[in-house]
């Protein structure tokens, strides 16, 4: 479950455009599915011109799912665009519950190029490999990432196509992202979207930062679908259903509400193989 929450997020982050100059906000929240029932609230805002942007997601377990893992995170970054960066991060911190317990990680990338970090509780005490310094330059907070994807994909019609280095406070990771065509959204009772959609196949590459516990580390990784659309008058790339596995079940996400309007997706995009 933590790992697929992980994915979503990171996919969430695709909610920026960077591209205008005068600011642009947009909303959305989503309802995650386990196992047929409904898990996990996420709401989502991002703000964005052409000098800085700033994410905040909240995010809730629901149902049996909440009474096992009593997961509660609020996520925040922010940062700056424009020069040789698509994205330079300043501030990343998420702050929650797990398993009832608080949880808080903080990093400060500093313009020098260091990076910060104040975890609770320590890597150490959660049975972590530790991270390099080496491995934490010229990397990006998983929300930072969607600056990155969305400046990325203005010039090749969308975002499902990069290697992203992830840096989170904890784990170091690639986000792997592909293009797999166009698919289409069935309308249902579940989302406010229908049509058609980018499919991202999406999965992360452990590289430090996880937990030694080899129950965790011996599984391959998870390939999960994420489709997105694009909405508002600048064209943000969001989310607007997630398909994963987790050690509970099948996972489906939908997009339940946005405050903006869809956008055809554009050319350069090829149907579903």
């Amino acid at each position: 479950m933590p790992a697929t929450v992980l994915v979503f997020v990171v996919i969430l982050s695709l909610l920026g455009s960077a591209l205008s100059a005068r600011a642009e906000t947009i909303g959305a929240r989503y309802e995650i599915y386990t196992g047929g029932f409904k898990s996990l609230t996420i709401q989502a805002r991002a703000t964005s011109d052409d000098r800085t942007y700033g994410v905040e997601a909240s995010l809730r377990t629901t149902g049996v799912i909440d009474w096992i893992l009593r997961y509660a995170q609020k996520v925040e970054g922010r940062g700056e665009t424009g020069g040789a960066a698509i994205a330079s991060p300043l501030r990343y911190v998420a702050d929650g519950t797990f398993f009832g317990t608080h949880r808080i990680s903080r990093v400060d990338f500093q313009r020098d190029g260091s990076i910060s970090t104040t975890l609770h509780p320590a890597n150490e005490e959660d049975d972590r490999t530790p991270v390099p310094e080496a491995l934490k330059q010229g990397t990006l907070d998983p929300l930072s990432v969607f600056i990155a994807l969305n400046r990325a994909a203005a010039g090749r019609g969308g975002p499902c196509h990069d290697t992203v280095p992830v840096y989170d406070g904890r784990r170091r990771y690639n986000l792997v992202i592909e293009d797999d065509g166009i698919g289409a959204v069935e309308k249902t009772d579940y989302t406010v979207f229908s049509g058609p959609a980018l499919r991202c196949k999406v999965h992360m590459e452990r590289l430090a930062g996880f937990q030694r516990n080899p129950r965790f580390n011996n599984q391959p990784p998870r390939v999960s679908i994420v489709y997105v659309a694009r909405f508002g008058e600048r064209g943000w790339w969001l989310p607007v259903r997630l398909e994963s596995e987790s050690g509970f079940g099948y996972v489906i996400g939908h997009l339940v509400e946005v405050d903006a309007p869809v956008r055809p997706l554009g050319r350069g995009t090829r149907p579903a193989s």
